[in-house]
């Protein structure tokens, strides 16, 4: 079949890019949690754009969280 892609959640996701920011190299990350340089990349640009927030998990919120999304959105 086909390559399966694995979801990372926002706090793992944050976890990696505040080592980046710490000091520790991208690539040394990397290999400690096994990913591509560029996916921690692209988190840390999002990172530093968007804040931790910014770090969604891929695919389609659960309902409890799209309409907490929501509610804040129309509060803002």
């Amino acid at each position: 079949p086909g390559r399966r892609f694995r979801i990372y959640s926002k706090e793992f996701k944050e976890a990696a890019v505040r080592r980046i920011l710490a000091g520790e190299t991208v690539r040394a990350v990397a290999e400690d949690l096994r990913l591509r340089s560029q996916l921690l990349y692209s988190w840390r640009d999002l990172y530093e754009h968007g804040g931790a927030d910014a770090l969604v998990p891929r695919g389609r919120p659960r309902k409890a969280e799209a309409w907490a999304r929501r509610r804040a959105c129309a509060d803002a």
